[in-house]
């Protein structure tokens, strides 16, 4: 999903890639269905038949896909997207919160991780 169609990439490289059933989303409706990506996953996963979900995008998203995941019972992946100066975990920069009180460096540790063990 996206806010309007020019901003919506990788759409038809996931289909060449065999991506399965792949679902266009658009805060205005400029392309595929209108609305936001969270609405579109809610009835995509009452609807049955997903072993897991793949996320990136802002983190207010993903939590919100991790959320529906975690009550449909479907396995979660997200992409967490933060800046990166060292590239080896020395820093702290990159740090994301986990859900156990930890910190793990998005660099050296991710960028993706169950969406389980992120601290949303």
């Amino acid at each position: 999903g996206a806010q309007t169609a020019s901003r919506l990439w990788g759409v038809e490289e996931l289909r060449a890639l065999g991506a399965g059933r792949v679902e266009v989303t658009t805060d205005d409706g400029t392309a595929g269905r209108r609305g936001f990506t969270t609405d579109a996953l809610s009835e995509l996963l009452a609807a049955g038949g997903y072993d897991a979900v793949y996320a990136c995008g802002p983190e207010v998203m993903m939590a919100g896909v991790a959320r529906l995941c975690r009550e449909a019972g479907v396995a979660c992946r997200v992409s967490m997207e933060r800046m990166m100066c060292c590239g080896f975990g020395a820093c702290g920069t990159c740090n994301v919160a986990m859900a156990d009180g930890s910190y793990k460096s998005c660099c050296k540790d991710g960028p993706v991780f169950d969406a389980e063990e992120v601290a949303w």
